[in-house]
């Protein structure tokens, strides 16, 4: 990678993770939030300590993110003024129970409406209401859910996902849910099942690895 590019991709850090340096974690998408406890006797360090830390931590996320590029792990590319991020799945399962253990919450459900926005650092979310049918694990709430997805187009960011929900579709949906936030799916190449086909909601080229009735299988005996 040339000296221009290590720039490039070192602009495109988002600031929540420059804020996670500094000691001040923020939620990164996909994932739930951490409290990380600061020690007084870090607080009583002299501001130049500080720096460095930060400037260290910067040189490995740095590092970490050229080489994560150039395995394929994470794609980021610039278009004009707006980035390009191709969205990873942040959890990858070997089978339909592992995935039914780590989800909050699974139900089905019909798609009624489809709509965008931006949510933190301006990063973009596809906002799915959903009219809820049947809820096999957690709480929904009512009989109406927004879900949330990491995709979509911002100011700042255009992010494409795998995920091939439209209005009117029926879905099994297989969430993490949070405390002030939206449920996210886990991934969106496992996640999501599409009613009719009984296959996964998704382009991707990668091979889910179950089915449906995989899914429904694994709940029956949760639910034992």
């Amino acid at each position: 990678m040339s000296g221009d590019s290590l720039l490039d991709v070192m602009e495109q850090i988002d600031a929540v993770y420059i804020e996670e340096a500094a000691g001040s974690p923020e939620t990164v998408p996909g994932r739930k939030k951490e409290v990380f406890p600061v020690a007084e006797n870090y607080k009583s360090k002299k501001k130049l300590s500080v720096v460095i830390g930060i400037a260290a931590c910067l040189a490995v996320l740095l590092a970490a993110t050229f080489i994560a590029n150039q395995a394929g792990w994470i794609s980021i590319g610039g278009s004009g003024q707006k980035t390009q991020i191709s969205s990873q799945d942040a959890y990858w399962f070997a089978n339909a129970e592992e995935m039914v253990a780590q989800a909050d919450l699974i139900f089905t459900g019909e798609v009624t409406k489809i709509s965008q926005e931006a949510g933190e650092n301006d990063l973009p979310y596809a906002i799915y209401n959903v009219e809820i049918d049947t809820v096999y694990k957690g709480d929904t709430g009512g009989d109406t859910i927004q879900v949330r997805i990491f995709g979509g187009e911002s100011d700042s960011y255009s992010v494409q996902n795998d995920l091939t929900v439209a209005e009117g579709g029926s879905y099994l949906f297989c969430m993490e849910t949070y405390e002030s936030e939206a449920p996210c799916i886990l991934n969106d190449t496992q996640a999501v099942f599409d009613l009719t086909t009984g296959q996964a909601a998704t382009s991707s080229e990668l091979d889910p690895g179950f089915a449906l009735e995989d899914v429904m299988e694994a709940l029956e005996t949760l639910n034992e």
